[in-house]
């Protein structure tokens, strides 16, 4: 290379192009300086917004969870005492069943034990009847053995009125 009218070899060669570049890299970060320093500052505070902005999230988040945790705490208290509150109706519903049935079965019983007694005095009454009328034509056939003729029929006819009368 040759400069001012003087040669240079390789190494003066290099040396000018480092110059050239070194300008070149002044001048370019003298021109860009103040452009790039008001970037990386903006994008500096841009990135510290969204840091601060994420530090709150996840407070606010934290926040969500241990109320939501809260929350679930109360609901596992509050089903525990809706489970108890069933258990306690069920149990009474099953007393009150019971004792409705209870009361059915009595009433049924009563009732088949005032039966029993009804049919009982109506077999009695119908057994009175039957030994009665029995009993009246065992008379008849008694007296009419002992009795003949014309005026035995109209005593053992009498004697049936006065008895069939008195039932």
């Amino acid at each position: 290379m040759k400069l001012f009218g003087k040669e240079y070899g390789n190494l003066g060669a290099f040396l000018v192009q480092l110059l050239n570049f070194a300008i070149y890299g002044a001048a370019l970060f003298f021109m860009l300086k103040g452009a790039l320093s008001t970037m990386f500052k903006a994008r500096k505070e841009e990135l510290e917004t969204l840091l601060a902005q994420a530090e709150r999230d996840k407070a606010e988040g934290e926040a969500q969870v241990r109320e939501l945790e809260a929350k679930m705490a109360g609901l596992e208290g509050e089903l525990a005492g809706i489970l108890a509150k069933a258990d306690t109706d069920a149990e009474a519903e099953k007393q009150r069943v019971l004792e409705a049935a209870r009361a059915e079965a009595t009433q049924i019983l009563a009732q088949v034990q005032a039966e029993i007694g009804h049919q009982k005095r109506q077999a009695e009454l119908e057994l009175r009847a039957l030994v009665a009328e029995l009993a009246v034509e065992g008379a008849a056939k008694r007296l009419e053995a002992k009795l003949q003729g014309a005026e035995a029929g109209k005593a053992v006819d009498r004697a049936i009125q006065q008895i069939g009368g008195v039932q």
